[in-house]
């Protein structure tokens, strides 16, 4: 795995510097345009450092497979909060995220998942395809991540798993399939 250490500056929003609760899942997004670079990703986060509704990812994997740690790794992250409902449940948060993150998930109690999950933006081309590159890193990163964290292949989600109404990422909330692959090669590492 190629990791490039590249944190951004604490600025109480988009990083905070405040320790993650404790880490219940992985959370996979793709980044917000397609061909978008990971450090073209990191700028954007930086420049939401002074809005109070602001993205942030613990890292973000460019096309050619290098990991970019742009918020510490037990650090949390700004990546699944939302106030919107899930369409299916007419809840903040889907049930399958109330229910594996409890305490966490209990909008608007000043919580949210960012609090107990590790956030990982995967660069994409056109349609939101990752190229074999950004898919091995996310491979490796994500068992290291399981190994570190005790978690399991069943910890992994997408950001679309948790707040129901965004279809992120994008290809993987089309074709849960290719999720599963996923998966399945990251239990295959463990």
């Amino acid at each position: 795995m190629n990791i490039i250490e590249s944190k951004m500056s604490i600025n109480g929003f988009s990083r905070t510097g405040k320790t993650r609760a404790t880490t219940l899942a992985i959370v996979m997004h793709n980044v917000g345009v397609p061909g978008q670079k990971a450090l073209a990703v990191k700028a954007y986060f930086e420049s939401e450092a002074n809005r109070t509704n602001c993205a942030s990812a613990h890292v973000v994997i460019d096309h050619d497979g290098t990991i970019y740690l742009i918020v510490g790794e037990d650090e949390k992250a700004q990546h699944v909060g939302s106030s919107l409902p899930d369409p299916v449940s007419g809840k903040i948060y889907t049930d399958l995220a109330r229910k594996k993150f409890g305490q966490y998930a209990m909008y608007p109690d000043k919580t949210s998942p960012n609090q107990c999950t590790f956030g990982i933006e995967m660069c994409h081309g056109a349609d939101g395809i990752f190229s074999e590159a950004t898919i091995q890193a996310a491979i490796e990163y994500v068992a290291y991540l399981c190994r570190k964290y005790s978690l399991t292949a069943d910890d992994i989600m997408t950001h679309n798993d948790i707040v129901g109404w965004k279809q992120c990422p994008l290809l993987w909330t089309n074709k849960k399939n290719l999720f599963a692959a996923f998966k399945e090669d990251v239990r295959s590492k463990l």
